[in-house]
């Protein structure tokens, strides 16, 4: 028999900020190193280290304030490096070692496109790339435990790549200042921003599949869990909305500067949609948090 627990949840705020800013910085990165690209196609291998310097200094702002909401969730923050001490068994101490190597490399593409190092600027961008991807996984995976099978899916880590292509290209537009950009470029960031959106859906969706398809051969846990599903549907469905509204603001962001308006209304209205973006992602993440119900066993004792 199982008995639903009173459940006193701790605020998961510095949890939800860390696995929302994290990927975001981690979509600054792509969004950068697309630009590069582009650049190097459009203008024979030239760039702009101011702007790419901006684009990591937002980078490693974020992944710093993560960093410091994280560290803040620790009973004893103090002692936050010894959780390095198992590498080797623990998916945490993996996280905050990748989570360190990330911010350890947006540092450098930020001192490279300082001292105009281009070279080692373009370097510094293709690791931090790299090293997000990773950080984005094994975030996911520290989360696959077994207690909770509503995170114990691939939805999580598809999740944690939505909000990096939702906030990523609207939050990089905004810091340009809303400058022009071709065709191309633009049909593609506004296109990875949809993304965002439809990966956010699909997750949802795959979630609630997965448990209905485990929920016959399973414990209570997934019913109930399925159950509490069904009374946050509406809540997502809202959230998936609001998230269209942010890509259809920075569509018309992307569009205005297309036909000249000033910068800084489109930089406005991109920062606008990069910040709504956050503040979706940040509900995804608390509803992330809600889902999983707690129950405990009891087990009647022959005589």
């Amino acid at each position: 028999m199982s008995v639903i627990l009173r459940e006193e949840r701790r605020s998961e705020l510095p949890l939800i900020a860390f696995t929302t800013l994290v990927p975001a910085a981690e979509g600054v990165c792509l969004c950068a190193l697309a630009g590069m690209g582009a650049s190097a196609l459009a203008e024979g291998g030239a760039f702009d280290l101011a702007g790419l310097g901006a684009l990591a200094a937002l980078a490693w702002v974020l992944t710093s304030i993560g960093m410091a909401a994280s560290v803040a969730h620790l009973a004893k923050p103090l002692r936050a490096p010894r959780s390095l001490a198992n590498l080797r068994s623990s998916w945490l101490s993996r996280e905050i070692a990748a989570v360190s190597v990330f911010w350890a490399l947006l540092l450098a593409w930020l001192a490279a496109c300082a001292l105009g190092r281009t070279v080692l600027a373009v370097a510094a961008n293709l690791l931090a790339v790299a090293a997000g991807a990773a950080l984005l996984v094994v975030v996911a995976l520290a989360y696959r435990v077994s207690p909770r099978p509503a995170w114990c899916g691939s939805e999580g880590l598809a999740e944690l790549w939505a909000c990096a292509l939702g906030a990523g290209p609207a939050a990089s537009f905004a810091l340009a200042g809303g400058d022009p950009m071709p065709l191309a470029a633009s049909c593609a960031f506004v296109a990875v921003s949809l993304g965002g959106l439809a990966v956010d859906v699909w997750s949802h969706r795959a979630r609630r599949r997965r448990l209905q398809a485990i929920a016959p051969r399973s414990d209570e846990r997934v019913s109930l869990t399925l159950a509490r599903y069904a009374h946050l549907w509406p809540c997502v469905r809202r959230l998936w909305a609001a998230e269209g509204a942010c890509c259809v603001v920075f569509a018309a962001a992307v569009a205005l500067a297309g036909v000249g308006v000033h910068g800084v209304v489109v930089a406005a209205l991109a920062a606008a949609a990069a910040a709504g973006q956050l503040c979706v992602h940040a509900q995804h993440r608390n509803l992330f948090y809600e889902l999983p119900v707690q129950v405990r066993w009891a087990a009647k004792l022959r005589k």
